[in-house]
């Protein structure tokens, strides 16, 4: 990201988004598209020829390698940083993202089984989704075995909740893609709306991290998976009987 070759690519327009990012790293990190196009006085569609020259698929997938790019330059230990959470949270308020939620809501509440997905640290995760939703009165189950086959009766329509924080987990694909072969509605949870599970699923939410990991070791948080979890969850309930306080 921003080698040489890239940068000497750029035309005049592109040039003024990377003078801004560059001179607003921080801010850069975590504004919208029409934000950041706003302020470097240029059109959208310029910033997204930009992020293309800099190696990227698009806008989201760019703030993320830049978040990336930042710490590789800092060369310093990393800590740990709550400032995507509290972005999320930011975020999450907008009533863009909350009619995703409500899309979402609507069809777990219309489904009569509910199957919760996850591999590796997203098990974990998909296992308390699953008892989280059965709690709130919903037939849930989860499946964290990637070698669990996808045999679904016909009788027993049922809806697939795919938890990824990368969304590009082999095994994970494997199951969402046997089940989407099934007729199974998918819904996916991943840190990126770019990633392949996104792409494959019917519904998806996105928290719009950034993936941490040291060696092969995932670190990435998993607070605002949970939050959607929880969400999702609770409006099970607005339908049916209150939550007791």
């Amino acid at each position: 990201m921003f080698t040489v070759d890239e940068i000497k690519s750029l035309n005049e327009l592109e040039l003024c988004v990377y003078r801004y990012v560059a001179t607003h790293q921080e801010d850069a990190c975590y504004m919208k598209i029409r934000d950041l196009a706003e302020a470097a006085h240029v059109s959208t569609t310029t910033v997204l020829h930009f992020c293309k020259k800099m190696g990227c698929d698009g806008f989201a997938e760019f703030r993320l390698r830049f978040r990336d790019y930042r710490r590789y330059l800092s060369g310093h230990r990393q800590r740990y940083d709550a400032s995507e959470i509290t972005h999320f949270f930011q975020r999450v308020g907008d009533s863009s993202y909350q009619a995703e939620i409500d899309q979402v809501a609507s069809v777990l509440k219309a489904a009569p089984c509910i199957i919760f997905v996850g591999v590796g640290n997203s098990a974990f995760t998909a296992q308390y989704a699953a008892r989280y939703f059965s709690n709130a009165g919903a037939f849930s189950l989860s499946v964290t075995d990637p070698f669990h086959p996808a045999e679904i009766s016909q009788d027993l329509p049922v809806t697939i909740v795919v938890i990824s924080v990368s969304g590009e987990t082999t095994e994970t694909l494997d199951i969402a893609n046997k089940f989407k072969f099934r007729g199974c509605p998918i819904v996916s949870i991943t840190m990126s709306e770019n990633c392949t599970l996104a792409r494959l699923a019917d519904y998806h939410l996105s928290c719009y991290l950034t993936q941490v990991k040291k060696g092969t070791l995932d670190l990435t948080t998993q607070v605002p998976i949970l939050y959607l979890v929880e969400q999702l969850g609770y409006r099970m309930l607005e339908d049916g009987a209150p939550a007791s306080e």
